[in-house]
């Protein structure tokens, strides 16, 4: 079963009178739900619930909050292109540090069915050590209605490739980033940066490699982490290489975060080098449905076949490889 879960409240299955809003304990003191028992204080109490994780477009009001309970919010919206993702770290020191306490955590969204079963589910897999079938089949016993939609199972499936870690040098999460936030305006950029950023925090001795910097004036402009080229496997050794950089989009690239109308934007934008302002790079935008999207180079070499986010490439004798790396 899949449905968004932003407005239903309950049905009737299979002669089942069904109420979204049902509080289930899933595993030892982690329980999943609706957003009813979350402004229930004696519902909450009656589990020895103090600690609340609420993944909805908005937290629950301060003025509805009890006192004797901790409340955390992750943001997120019920749709296949919501990054809930990079939030299963922070979720899952939030669910782990109530159940190694031994009290309660109640994990809501609206219905209980998609995005905050998504956190739970990604929980179990990583502190149960399961696959994304396993840890669905665990949560449904339970609680059967869930149905996490398509893009958030993808996400799962990855975590599940990622061996339940977010690692900010695995090329693949990296490249789900891309794909997640990068075809879009320049709000998507902001967050893009945001939750990479909290990725690379949370990675333990992040090594992002050889440090690439201006020609004209040494100033630094990316890592080797940040080249984008596929895994250089052996269906690849045939193609000829183009010898193009692409990189992902940097913070200082204030190009790519116009403060003029998107309307005045041409269709190829230099970038320019944040200190001496010479031109390293280049991408191609359109202007679609009122927003300003990035558009991906074509590039089928032995380098960027099968490889998507080809967003900004670099100037040919732009840059340099840092000499004091």
């Amino acid at each position: 079963m899949s449905a968004n879960d932003k407005d239903v409240k309950c049905a009737v299955i299979n002669n089942q009178v069904i109420d979204w809003d049902d509080m289930n304990r899933i595993w030892g003191d982690l329980y999943l739900g609706g957003q009813r028992p979350a402004y229930e204080p004696k519902t909450l109490k009656g589990a020895d619930i103090r600690t609340v994780l609420t993944v909805m477009d908005s937290p629950i009001p301060e003025l509805l909050e009890h006192e004797d309970i901790v409340y955390h919010f992750i943001h997120a919206m019920d749709h296949s292109s919501q990054d809930l993702l990079t939030h299963f770290g922070e979720a899952y020191d939030i669910i782990d540090g109530a159940v190694t306490a031994g009290t309660g955590v109640y994990v809501h969204c609206a219905a209980g069915i998609s995005r905050s079963a998504t956190i739970v589910i990604s929980y179990l897999m990583r502190k149960l050590r399961m696959t994304v079938t396993a840890a669905l089949a665990l949560v449904r016993k339970w609680r059967w209605i869930v149905g996490p939609n398509d893009g958030f199972m993808r996400q799962l499936d990855l975590f599940e490739a990622m061996d339940c870690r977010l690692v900010a040098t695995d090329r693949r999460l990296r490249q789900y980033m891309l794909e997640m936030y990068v075809s879009f305006n320049g709000v998507q950029l902001d967050q893009y940066f945001e939750r990479m950023a909290a990725v690379e925090t949370g990675t333990d001795g992040l090594d992002l490699g050889h440090r690439y910097v201006c020609t004209g004036c040494g100033e630094g402009l990316f890592n080797e982490i940040h080249v984008i080229r596929n895994d250089g496997s052996d269906q690849y050794n045939d193609r000829e290489v183009c010898g193009k950089v692409f990189i992902e989009p940097q913070p200082w690239m204030s190009e790519l975060l116009p403060e003029v109308e998107v309307r005045d934007l041409p269709e190829e934008l230099s970038i320019k080098c944040p200190q001496c302002r010479r031109v390293v790079a280049e991408c191609c935008t359109i202007f679609s449905h009122s927003t300003l999207r990035l558009a991906a180079f074509d590039c089928d070499c032995g380098q960027h076949m099968d490889v998507k986010g080809l967003m900004v490439r670099m100037t040919d004798n732009a840059f340099n490889k840092c000499s004091n790396d």
